[in-house]
């Protein structure tokens, strides 16, 4: 989805042929022959080989993540460490959000 937006406010409507959702099957795809792909930063660096980065206009792209959990249930300490490290980390910070209690969207790259 974001990848279709971000070419649909370029003007650009691509024809995907194929779409695949695995790290490692997208880059066998590309070493492969069957065209270009997209991988966020964060996936496996080190498995490129034999891969070239482009630097594209507009790239990295923006999505907004979301922490999600049932209702009504406690987070563990460890859940709360990294859901305040998280808030912290981003320009969405908000102290008085807890669980159970909607924060700003995280942004991620």
């Amino acid at each position: 989805m974001v990848v279709e937006q971000a070419f649909a406010s370029r003007g650009l409507l691509p024809r995907f042929r194929l779409e695949m959702t695995n790290d490692a099957t997208i880059r066998d795809g590309i070493r492969a022959g069957l065209g270009v792909g997209m991988l966020a930063r964060a996936s496996d660096a080190v498995a490129l080989d034999g891969l070239v980065e482009l630097d594209v206009e507009g790239f990295p792209l923006a999505q907004t993540l979301y922490f999600v959990y049932p209702v009504g249930r406690e987070l563990s300490p460890a859940a709360e460490a990294f859901l305040a490290h998280a808030r912290a980390a981003t320009d969405g910070t908000r102290s008085d959000a807890g669980p159970g209690v909607p924060a700003p969207a995280l942004q991620g790259p």
